[in-house]
């Protein structure tokens, strides 16, 4: 199973597209307390290569908590998450991005590229391959060697896609990662995602509500899980 019994996971939805190939992160009973009541409890399933998981709920239902004690960001008070053994097209395992972006704003977006992946043991972008891959997330030329203070929230989103996507991560954990995007924005973030899933990759984003497509079945304490078929 790609999944299991999610535990009371307050009113979040667990959607599940693609399903296939070896697991690359276990859930594994994960709860954790806020305050007298239990935020997440017992929440526990797989994630698969070439899976597309979202998080789904109302706000203060868990989802950003979930995800950053999947990026190690956070403890839990009970269960574990392991990230099992890479696959060789990605260098590293899972890379975050949440609600802040975490750059600089005395950098222009070609020196994040180049800086940050300079800290990389395994590759450097340099100048033009940083444009390209800053085109690909459709900021414009004229933007690349201006300060990231100087540039509008949806504009530093796309910057700090093209950083997320040049660490060559296998997991991708993005929190609410449409907020902020226009139009052309949530387009090139829905193809780069399904092209990451193509490629092997796996992705877990949170959203409010479920999306469009796919079935779903109903858990204990409403909470959900649902698999295209």
């Amino acid at each position: 199973q790609s999944l299991s019994k999610c535990g009371s996971l307050a009113p979040i939805l667990l959607l599940a597209y693609k399903v296939f190939g070896a697991s690359v992160m276990l859930v594994n009973n994960i709860s954790i307390s806020r305050g007298p009541s239990w935020s997440l409890e017992k929440v526990q399933f797989n994630l698969r290569k070439g899976e597309l998981l979202t998080l789904c709920g109302a706000n203060g239902s868990g989802k950003s908590t979930l995800l950053r004690i999947m990026a190690g960001l956070i403890e839990p008070d009970e269960g574990e998450v392991t990230t099992l053994s890479g696959d060789a097209s990605f260098p590293i395992m899972k890379a975050y991005l949440g609600h802040r972006d975490g750059l600089k704003d005395v950098l222009t977006p070609i020196e994040t590229l180049m800086f940050e992946t300079s800290l990389c043991s395994y590759h450097t972008l340099n100048a033009p391959l940083a444009h390209q891959c800053l085109h690909q997330w459709g900021l414009e030329k004229k933007h690349h060697a201006k300060p990231l203070a100087s540039l509008s929230f949806g504009q530093r989103r796309r910057v700090a896609f093209a950083l997320l996507e040049s660490k060559m991560a296998a997991i991708w954990l993005l929190d609410e990662p449409w907020v902020g995007l226009d139009e052309t924005g949530k387009s090139i973030l829905s193809k780069a995602i399904q092209s990451h899933i193509n490629l092997g990759g796996t992705v877990v984003v949170t959203q409010h509500e479920a999306p469009s497509q796919g079935s779903y079945y109903q858990l204990p304490e409403k909470s959900y899980v649902a698999e295209c078929v």
